[in-house]
């Protein structure tokens, strides 16, 4: 079974946002620790559990990549993977009407290392985000269930490699 694989890249405003919140959590963490020589249980929580707490759970939802092989599609994350498989994938498209403008981010990471959740969008309705980047959005359209927008690194390739997997 051949499998082919794509990158997630970050787009320049996932970047931005990873940095920004970066630099905040790290100086909430140096403020904390430069002020509290009482480290009380709930201090601790605060002061260093919560902004550890976010960054853990931001980098376990981001997409590192995708794989597409006879069985279906992977995306893969840091922490975990998901298989959505072949006979549940209706379509693949790229559409242009699946952007940045007009999606709302309903739960998950919006910008802070990467764009993954449950979206709404007038195009698609109800959705799975599993990006890194706004470029190169594929649909996985599905026989049931919401669909899934992805972003490897290679539209063109992957939906070639997805059609090549299936023969």
């Amino acid at each position: 079974m051949k499998t082919s694989s794509f990158s997630a890249p970050w787009c320049t405003s996932v970047k931005s946002i990873t940095t920004l919140i970066s630099i905040v959590l790290g100086y909430a963490l140096f403020d904390f620790f430069a002020h509290h020589f009482d480290f009380s249980s709930r201090a601790l929580l605060m002061g260093a559990g919560i902004p550890l707490g976010l960054l853990g759970l931001a980098l376990g939802c981001m997409v590192t990549g995708y794989s597409l092989d006879s069985d279906g599609i992977v995306i893969r994350r840091l922490l975990w993977s998901r298989r959505i498989r072949r006979a549940e994938i209706l379509s693949l498209t790229s559409p242009a009407a699946v952007t940045r403008k007009g999606t709302l981010g309903l739960f998950g990471i919006w910008g802070f290392c990467g764009t993954s959740g449950l979206a709404y969008s007038g195009a698609l309705g109800l959705h799975f985000v599993a990006a890194s980047a706004y470029a190169n959005r594929i649909v996985i359209t599905r026989h049931r269930g919401w669909p899934v927008v992805i972003s490897p690194e290679n539209r063109e390739g992957f939906a070639q490699a997805f059609v090549d997997a299936a023969v």
